[in-house]
């Protein structure tokens, strides 16, 4: 199941301890990635390790198991609660009934390992659900909750297309930080994928109009990786890991990748994705209001130019339509 990317919700953040006791460094690693992995499967803002890792020092996959406290955090929605704690008992249980820590808002702590499970895990969502009432949304106070709600990759792909014609850590820090790097990692998937595509167009151009649409492709190619450049630079200040992994580049990614055999379908692919920037920008920005300005700036401008690439797409095919 797709995470669940709507933002005008109430956000919880919960932490789940895994009890090491009798457990190396790697089996530990393991049975928390394990559980990472089953909790990704539940429609969620945000899913993550922590460790003592940084960026800086990352190295080989065993120093990153030895850095692992067996600790999961989870942000989700009030709806999603209670199946995730029923998810975690099913983990419990298909564990051995290894002991696990819940940790949620205001204090809503219990362990999981006592005679009754369910009633311990019952109790412990009572008790977050209560204070989750009391939770409100950080946005901008100026925009509408339900108009900031991040489109999901398949509505957002199928509007740029319907309407191609029409061719953007200190104490301070009051943003979801771990939701903020995962938004930021799609972003980053994005550039990249405009940067596989542009290129491609580059060196596939051909015909009596091809040299100055490969200026034009070159040009935004050499723009999105500086894009990428910044966005991972901002990922590692948040003490996030930029994610460059090849594996699932395409599924991160808001736009496609689309090679097109003409010119003209090279172009439209362009405007095309140009466009999802443009849209998906525009919603980071507004979705982080205040709470973070500087990654709120750094989008702003990197919007900016991905207007212009809009536009420089749009010229292109108007002009090319003519011939």
């Amino acid at each position: 199941m797709p995470a669940d990317t709507r933002i005008g919700e109430p956000i919880i953040n919960l932490e789940i301890q895994i009890d090491r006791s009798g457990m190396s460094d790697e089996e530990l690693y393991q049975r928390t990635r394990k559980l990472a992995d089953e909790l990704r499967q539940l429609p969620h803002k945000a899913v993550g390790i922590v460790s003592d890792q940084t960026p800086e020092v990352t190295g080989a996959a065993q120093s990153l198991q030895a850095s692992t406290q067996g600790i999961v955090t989870v942000a989700v929605g009030p709806t999603v609660l209670r199946s995730l704690v029923e998810l975690l008992k099913t983990c419990f249980v298909a564990s051995e009934r290894r002991r696990m820590t819940l940790k949620g808002p205001q204090m809503a702590k219990v362990e999981l390992g006592e005679l009754d499970v369910a009633e311990t895990a019952d109790r412990w969502l009572n008790a977050v659900i209560k204070h989750s009432t009391a939770i409100t949304p950080s946005v901008d106070k100026n925009i509408e909750p339900d108009t900031i709600a991040l489109s999901s990759v398949q509505e957002m792909r199928e509007r740029a297309r319907q309407h191609i014609e029409s061719g953007a850590v200190t104490e301070e820090y009051s943003a979801n930080r771990i939701q903020v790097i995962e938004v930021l990692n799609e972003v980053l998937a994005t550039e990249l994928i405009c940067i596989l595509r542009y290129k491609s167009h580059y060196y596939r151009a051909i015909g009596i109009d091809a040299d100055a649409v490969k200026r034009e492709f070159l040009q935004h190619a050499e723009e999105a990786q500086e894009h990428a450049d910044r966005v991972a630079t901002r990922i590692v200040q948040l003490n996030g890991m930029p994610d460059f992994n090849p594996d699932g580049l395409a599924s991160r990614s808001r736009s496609e990748y689309k090679p097109g055999s003409t010119l003209i379908e090279m172009i439209k692919e362009d405007l095309i994705a140009e466009r999802i920037a443009v849209e998906f920008y525009s919603e980071i920005i507004h979705w982080l209001g205040n709470t973070d300005l500087t990654t709120r700036t750094v989008m702003q401008s990197i919007l900016e130019v991905e207007a212009q690439h809009a536009n420089d797409m749009k010229q292109l095919l108007g002009r090319m339509m003519l011939r």
